[in-house]
């Protein structure tokens, strides 16, 4: 995985990246909400979802890249997936009153491995990221080249808007498309500032 910044200072927006790399011949399956609901097979789309997140910080929800296709002679229809190398960027909140050390993150990654022949079992596994808040310093971007990756016009690859957020030790998931959901980020929005 890779930050966007160096370090944050208090009230900066980020992004996390993971790097997914495949070895030759493999691939994983686009999420859900980017398999079309015509796919001629069932197959099990990869999921990624923040399981904690520091306080007074806020994850949105990931941002895919669009998975290529490929039209497959033996299956006879075009299949979508990432393989080689592939992105997946969360969008990350923190509060101006950003009170720790460091933003820590941890995420779950669902997925399916494939080849060309056969798809093996779902596998589920967690990473862990952290990144230093530097409340005083100033911030800069690096890996660039990561970050370019990330779609601009992300809307077209967002996952349905579930958000996340901790607090006190709890870990909250809502809908923000929903009209609770819409509530829930306005009044978190007054307490975050």
């Amino acid at each position: 995985s890779q930050w966007q910044h160096e370090s944050l200072k208090p009230g900066i927006n980020t992004n996390l990246a993971l790097i997914i790399d495949f070895d030759k011949g493999h691939h994983i399956n686009p999420p859900s909400h980017l398999i079309p609901a015509d796919y001629p097979i069932k197959v099990i789309g990869t999921k990624i979802k923040v399981n904690k997140i520091s306080n007074q910080a806020i994850a949105q929800s990931p941002i895919y890249l669009i998975p290529k296709s490929e039209y497959s002679e033996e299956l006879k229809f075009e299949q979508k997936y990432y393989k080689d190398q592939t992105f997946v960027f969360i969008p990350i909140k923190i509060s101006p009153t950003f009170s720790e050390e460091k933003l820590e993150v941890s995420l779950e990654i669902f997925y399916q491995l494939c080849n060309e022949k056969i798809c093996y079992a779902p596998k589920t596994e967690t990473l862990t990221a952290e990144i230093i808040v530097n409340k005083n310093g100033e911030t800069k971007l690096i890996n660039e080249p990561t970050f370019l990756q990330l779609p601009k016009e992300s809307m077209a690859s967002l996952a349905p808007q579930e958000q996340s957020f901790g607090y006190s030790n709890w870990k909250f998931n809502f809908n923000a498309n929903s009209t609770m959901g819409f509530l829930l980020m306005v009044l978190m929005s007054f307490h975050l500032k």
